[in-house]
């Protein structure tokens, strides 16, 4: 005789009736009733909504699901992982067995991608400053791996599936959602990046090779940068919200030592020494995106004393209640790992916005918070900066020898750059002050 899952009382929230389910764990049987397809479901909590995916398994009576859809639920049970299995019934002898035969050897290559990217993510990604984004490609990464495996169990993507035919094939998934060249391939640099974790890490033998957008299809290179007063107009949008004051922070700092965005919002007061800024955390390896050290500029310097902690941290408004004796300030700081919606607000507020596409009514900031390293980098050079500075500062150096380790002790160290950097505040000054107002009143 056939053994079943026992079949447990859910409550529907929509209804509040109480209907029967086949469950296992978190996941569940559902008959789609229009297809004659079962489906294995489970609640995103993430997304806050439930997901399915098709077993490919169809009859039975719509009430209880046939023996191979409860296989299919049980392996995808047994392949998530999800709970411990001293607990299962005994009514279900065949799953029973199956899960109490020993553990085989992974094959190299083969682990769910799914894994590899929620380890990558949990372990490494979310503690960067693009973390927000990277999550966002995952989920449109395993958005593509159910299309992709037409919805089957059976056909979960494993890092042995990785080529070129299943890049292209997730290139024309993402082109269908209507996204640009560019944004493609950051879905895609994140799962190259994170199967060089997984090799890495030894979770994974050898890294696929990851092929990447065509250069037809990229975005043509921004050639967009602020003017002097279009910046002063910037600067003083940042500073006028107390909200707003890690932005006018953060671009004070871009302007005046050429770094890259996700070394700016990492910056621990850990990392300035002296009169220096490694923007290089200590324990932390170089990677092809090299980050610099970069002497402080003296317009820069009274922004940076006595900080602590995360240097860009963003307020929050208390409520009034609990502002009202006087006993604490009206905010409190968290750490900012993205600066993107406040950058664009003072874009918008200096009147740097333009329409957004579709004919919506809305405005977005033109550029983005990288522009003003565009920016800084086009004013050294009209400035006859050496190359050799500009590299070492943008952290596009090519010194190699021990004696790169060394160079930033130097006196006259990056002097040009930092010359070129205070001649700039000084045009600055004809158009506004708020680049001056660092000290004791700053934060008021």
């Amino acid at each position: 005789m056939t053994a079943h899952i026992p079949a447990r009382l859910i409550n529907n929230r929509s209804n509040h009736n109480a209907i029967r389910r086949f469950q296992l764990g978190e996941y569940w049987l559902w008959y789609h009733a229009n297809r004659d397809d079962w489906c294995i479901c489970w609640y995103d909590a993430e997304a806050h909504t439930n997901r399915r995916v098709s077993t490919g398994v169809g009859g039975g009576s719509g009430e209880i699901p046939p023996i191979e859809a409860q296989r299919e639920l049980a392996r995808w049970f047994v392949e998530a992982d999800m709970v411990s299995h001293p607990s299962l019934p005994a009514t279900m002898p065949w799953l029973s067995a199956q899960l109490s035969q020993p553990v085989r050897p992974t094959p190299a290559g083969s682990p769910l991608l799914t894994d590899i990217l929620k380890r990558w993510y949990n372990d490494h990604a979310s503690k960067l400053a693009r973390a927000e984004g990277y999550r966002y490609a995952i989920q449109h990464l395993e958005r593509f791996f159910m299309r992709d495996g037409e919805g089957r169990v059976a056909s979960v993507a494993r890092v042995s599936d990785v080529n070129n035919a299943m890049i292209a094939r997730f290139i024309a998934f993402r082109r269908l959602d209507g996204v640009r060249g560019e944004t493609i391939r950051g879905d895609i640099a994140a799962l190259r990046s994170a199967l060089n974790w997984a090799e890495r890490e030894e979770l994974i033998e050898k890294a696929p090779r990851v092929r990447d957008v065509d250069p037809a299809d990229r975005s043509p290179p921004r050639e967009l940068e602020y003017s002097i007063p279009e910046v002063a107009r910037l600067l003083e949008a940042a500073w006028r919200l107390p909200e707003r004051r890690h932005v006018h922070l953060f671009i004070m700092i871009m302007l005046s030592t050429h770094a890259r965005v996700e070394a700016v919002l990492e910056l621990d007061a850990s990392q300035i020494r002296g009169d220096r800024i490694f923007f290089n955390a200590p324990g932390r390896l170089q990677t092809r995106k090299k980050r610099s050290i970069v002497p402080i500029a003296p317009t820069l310097q009274p922004w940076l004393e006595s900080r602590a902690g995360k240097i860009i941290r963003y307020r929050v408004a208390r409520s009034e209640r609990r502002c009202r004796d006087g006993q604490e300030p009206g905010y409190f700081e968290r750490e900012c790992r993205d600066i993107g919606r406040a950058f664009d607000a003072c874009l918008i507020e200096a009147g740097l916005a333009c329409q957004r596409a579709s004919g919506a009514r809305s405005l977005r900031g033109l550029g983005s918070p990288n522009t003003l390293r565009h920016t800084i980098h086009t004013y050294l050079q009209t400035r006859g900066v050496p190359q050799a500075q500009i590299d070492a500062a943008a952290g596009h150096s090519s010194e190699v020898g021990s004696g790169r380790n060394y160079t930033h002790l130097r006196p006259e160290y990056l002097s040009d750059m930092i010359d070129a950097v205070e001649a700039y505040w000084s045009e600055m000054d004809r158009y506004t002050c708020v680049h001056r107002r660092a000290g004791p009143a700053r934060d008021k």
